[in-house]
């Protein structure tokens, strides 16, 4: 099998039964010759005349044979031949001693020639004319050798034969329909495939391939078939290349890359498949696969690689110029904060104002009245005022502390940080309402950054007081902490209803803000996971539970 041509399948049949009828209708006339010598002295005893007759339409026969090639009405033409010499044989007692055997070959050629449909009407009425003559035989219209038991055997053992090459034919015809639907199944499956199906022999010459591979290399069929599989290869150092690949890999090879050759001598990058194929007797055949062509892919890989060369120092530079970006937002947003941190001690800073002034003014109206002051009220309310000074001294160094640009790690006392976050920001709880559980179990000290811890839990917590602010009812904030393995946790979490799901994702992104009417920044969170993750190497996540949202602070003992 050379090519994949539907044709070349569905001709061999025909082409077939012309070989048959080319030798048959040789052979006859050289038998019919034969026998037209021999008896030629005893013509009136023989059928010389039909067998004379016989050659000449056989030698006719054979011409159109070769001439047309048209085995339907060559298959008539012998059938008929057929027929009327078997039935003169048939009529006079059998040719030459053979008997009646000369009406089966009829039957079994018909159905042959001519297929189970054309034939059946011919054998039908070949087989009416044989039972009138048996028939006339019997009576003694017609006398010949036989009597009425041998007309008798020879009818039925017709009728067996008549059925036994009707049931033949058919099944013969079945398989070659389930074989062509086979094979123009198989052929449909070649023409749909995108990789290109090979097989050689073990002489290495191509002894099928798919349409495929014709588009593949540039080539025609009758250019391809029969040729030395090396000459389609790029360098013919490839082709010993890929055949020692196949025998170390025990026979077998997959997804081998290797470049073949165009027509039009450019290279064409492509994977191969290949295994040796076996005869029944252990001996190999040759090597079978396919070939997927790759070269826009490889196109693309290439320019892949001088892109990513390229992207990678752009990268680098860009990943310097976002670090510096980083420290630049990271003071951004420190600043950005630092008008609310100064209304909160301002208004943390306006009850003990208001108490020394009002201890103060006291004094004054007592001094204008003239009223006698006592010694013990005057250092009582001396001792007031050093308390809310200090107070307020306390106040601003925390606010200093907070903005200090130290980074050195030194041990961190979690609960410490918890407590001066919420003494910054305890006028705005107060303010709001709001109740707040505090619960810490921390197994002990962390090495990190505590002014950045403090940062970021102030901003978590003035967020949940900003939701809470906004709502009725009663208003929570429970901030919780505790050990787990080597890392110290701090969960905060309220009652406000939680995150919208859309904007879970964003929260996290800088200049992202649900606080616009606010003059919210959109730094907050984003440098408060800055600092978590890559300052303090720790984590900050956020869930929605059943009463809101809640944020969660990892922190490692050590960094």
């Amino acid at each position: 099998m050379k090519s994949f041509n539907i044709e070349n399948f569905e001709q061999r049949t025909l082409a077939i039964k012309l070989k048959f009828l080319t030798t048959f209708s040789f052979m006859s006339i050289g038998v019919f010759l034969f026998y037209s010598v021999l008896f030629f002295q005893r013509a009136f005893l023989s059928i010389a005349i039909v067998e004379w007759v016989s050659i000449v339409i056989l030698s006719i026969n054979y011409y159109y044979l070769q001439k047309s090639r048209d085995t339907r009405r060559a298959s008539y033409v012998i059938l008929m031949l057929v027929s009327i010499i078997t039935i003169l044989g048939y009529i006079i007692g059998g040719m030459n001693g053979t008997g009646n055997l000369w009406i089966f070959i009829v039957p079994l050629l018909g159905f042959y020639l001519l297929g189970v449909k054309e034939a059946s009407l011919f054998i039908m009425l070949y087989t009416i004319v044989i039972t009138l003559i048996s028939l006339l035989i019997i009576l003694e219209y017609i006398h010949n050798p036989f009597n009425a038991l041998q007309i008798r055997n020879t009818l039925i053992v017709y009728s067996i034969v008549v059925i036994i090459s009707y049931f033949n034919e058919s099944l013969k015809v079945l398989a070659t329909n389930e074989t062509g639907n086979a094979y123009r199944n198989l052929r449909k499956v070649f023409e749909n495939m995108q990789d290109t199906y090979y097989r050689i022999d073990v002489r290495g010459r191509v002894e099928v391939i798919s349409d495929s591979g014709y588009e593949l290399l540039g080539y025609y069929q009758d250019e391809i078939l029969g040729e030395h599989f090396s000459k389609y290869y790029f360098n013919k150092d490839d082709c010993s290349g890929f055949l020692k690949k196949i025998r170390e890999s025990n026979a077998k090879v997959t997804a081998y890359e290797i470049r073949l050759r165009h027509k039009t001598g450019r290279g064409i990058w492509v994977l191969m498949n290949a295994q040796y194929i076996y005869a029944e007797d252990g001996s190999m055949l040759g090597v079978e696969g396919t070939i997927t062509n790759v070269s826009e892919y490889k196109q693309m890989q290439e320019n892949m690689i001088e892109l990513n060369s390229v992207l990678e120092n752009r990268v680098q530079e860009g990943i310097k110029e976002l670090r510096e970006r980083d420290k630049i937002m990271v003071q951004q947003a420190k600043f950005a904060q630092m008008g609310e941190l100064l209304a909160m001690i301002a208004h943390q800073w306006r009850q003990p104002l208001s108490s020394v002034a009002a201890i103060t003014s006291n004094l004054k109206i007592s001094m204008a009245l003239e009223e006698e002051i006592s010694q013990e009220v005057l250092l009582n309310d001396l001792d007031n005022i050093d308390e809310h000074v200090a107070l307020l001294s306390g106040t601003i160094d925390d606010f200093r502390n907070f903005f200090r640009t130290d980074k050195k790690h030194k041990k961190v006392d979690l609960r410490a940080c918890i407590n001066r976050a919420l003494f910054v920001l305890k006028p705005s709880i107060t303010k709001h309402s709001i109740i707040l559980h505090v619960e810490s179990a921390f197994s002990q000290e962390i090495i990190s950054l505590d002014n950045e811890i403090m940062q970021v839990l102030i901003n978590i917590i003035n967020n949940a007081i900003d939701v809470l602010s906004e709502q009725k009812g009663i208003k929570e904030i429970s901030i919780k902490g505790y050990a787990q393995e080597n890392f110290q946790v701090i969960e905060i979490e309220d009652n406000g209803g939680g995150i919208n799901m859309e904007l879970k994702d964003k929260i996290f992104e800088p200049y992202f803000s649900t606080k616009e009417a606010k003059n919210g920044t959109g730094l907050g969170l984003y440098m408060s996971k800055t600092i978590i993750q890559e300052h303090c190497q720790g984590r900050l996540e956020v869930i929605n539970t059943n009463h809101g949202a809640k944020f969660r602070i990892v922190l490692p003992n050590k960094i």
